[in-house]
């Protein structure tokens, strides 16, 4: 009895292997392999920013960072962006300050903190500020905290409302 479960469920197993190839079969007959996927996924193409220019959405291109690949573009959201960023590492920090306006397309990208508070001396008090970082290091690492309390400082006189929420730039390159 126990041999006859077995041929029986042998004889089952045979045939459920022989329909499902020759279903596979049929199905891949009737496939153009020409329009298979390749088996390593392509980057999407690369698309070109200036700084200064827009997006296709009209949005200004204020700034953009090596993401090893590609250059990535910080674009803005509000009528008004920011970033405090570290150019020279942890050993031999170096602020840069930019300030960007959506409406005149005015960008203000400047080493000297005096020319950056000038400039934000032109935004109306009370205003939304976006303040723009990388997804998984804050460009200002590295700096002293008291270049970045300055910072924070300069925003806080002219009484602006700081937003971070959504304005987190990825940087990782494309094959990743």
């Amino acid at each position: 009895m126990r041999v006859g479960v077995l041929i029986l469920s042998g004889k089952l197993f045979l045939s459920m292997k022989l329909g499902i190839a020759i279903v596979a079969t049929l199905a891949l007959q009737s496939c153009d392999q020409s329009e298979v996927a390749p088996t390593r996924p392509t980057a999407p193409p690369e698309v070109e920013f200036k700084v200064g220019g827009v997006d296709d959405g009209g949005r200004l291109v204020f700034w953009q960072i090596d993401a090893f690949d590609h250059m990535q573009p910080f674009v803005l959201k509000d009528e008004y962006g920011v970033v405090l960023a570290n150019e020279g590492g942890e050993e031999a920090p170096s602020p840069r300050y930019i300030l960007a306006r959506q409406s005149t397309k005015e960008i203000t990208n400047t080493t000297d903190f005096a020319e950056f508070v000038a400039a934000l001396a032109k935004v109306p008090r009370g205003s939304t500020v976006g303040r723009y970082e990388t997804c998984s290091v804050p460009r200002e690492w590295g700096l002293p905290d008291a270049i970045i309390v300055q910072f924070e400082a300069a925003l806080k006189d002219r009484n602006l409302v700081v937003v971070t929420d959504d304005r987190s730039v990825c940087y990782c390159p494309n094959n990743l």
